[in-house]
């Protein structure tokens, strides 16, 4: 009886070791990656803000290019809308939110399966002369008290995934011709 009452004792205190260092953990989780594509600003802002071209680049169409994905609304327009759903990737979907012209797509990213949460998904485009800094990022909540230890482990998990989108995303970016540079360089000609 002495031993099962000392586990106890020791299973409340690891317990509350638990439930007291998720106290002090981050509340939020953000992941970032950047990459610089060689092409303007306004090309990268509309191929992401078209949700058509999203299973092109998406990391998560490889890892199970099985799932069912549809997109809703009109492409670079706010509500224009992304979902998906699959057996290895859950189901969800996110939505334009803003558009900053050339600078900015934000999203609501809304998860329901395995999880139910809601968190941001924004792409920011710096013009660098010739090329363009994007910059894909995630913000989300991470509640109490497992989700600030799931928090911990968030940029390790998700950030080689948004590498990899964004080396496919630039690939793709580079192979479109800028229509607006030909259409200056025929009228300098002229």
């Amino acid at each position: 009886m002495k031993i099962l009452k000392n586990i106890f004792i020791v299973l409340i205190v690891l317990i509350a070791i638990f439930l007291i260092v998720a106290l002090f953990l981050p509340s939020s989780v953000r992941v970032q990656r950047s990459i610089e594509v060689n092409n303007s600003a306004n090309v990268v802002y509309n191929y992401v803000a078209d949700f058509n071209n999203f299973n092109k680049w998406s990391p998560w169409h490889e890892i199970e290019p099985t799932a069912q994905t549809s997109v809703e609304g009109t492409s670079g327009t706010v509500g224009h809308k992304y979902s998906w759903k699959g057996t290895e990737t859950g189901e969800g979907s996110f939505t334009i939110t803003e558009l900053i012209l050339d600078k900015a797509v934000k999203s609501q990213l809304d998860f329901i399966k395995p999880w139910e949460a809601v968190a941001k998904n924004d792409w920011i485009f710096e013009s660098t002369g010739s090329a363009t800094k994007v910059t894909w990022y995630y913000e989300g909540p991470a509640d109490y008290p497992i989700g600030r230890y799931f928090g911990l482990m968030t940029d390790d998990m998700i950030g080689p995934q948004y590498e990899s989108g964004l080396t496919k995303l630039k690939a793709n970016v580079e192979a479109i011709v800028d229509t607006s540079v030909v259409e200056e360089t025929e009228q300098v000609e002229q």
